[in-house]
């Protein structure tokens, strides 16, 4: 909860840049929870036209709880 508020920032910071791919490497995260995964899938659902959100090494609950929860969620890509 504490680190929440950054994590959010930090996300609406990288969806209002240019690039076409926007890239989120998640190798060393240690702890994400269903609201944490929220944010992502809100800020793939903010990107515009073609723009992808790509989670790159997320831990193995990110890609199950995207799944789950937006089975059909465009501009969000998991490369393991």
């Amino acid at each position: 909860m504490s680190t929440r508020p950054m994590w959010q920032e930090a996300l609406g910071r990288l969806s209002r840049r240019s690039e076409s791919c926007l890239y989120v490497e998640m190798s060393q995260l240690t702890f994400i929870d269903v609201a944490g995964v929220t944010d992502l899938a809100m800020a793939a659902r903010s990107l515009s036209g073609d723009r992808l959100l790509v989670l790159e090494q997320p831990p193995p609950q990110v890609p199950r709880i995207l799944d789950l929860f937006w089975p059909s969620l465009g501009g969000i890509e998991v490369a393991a």
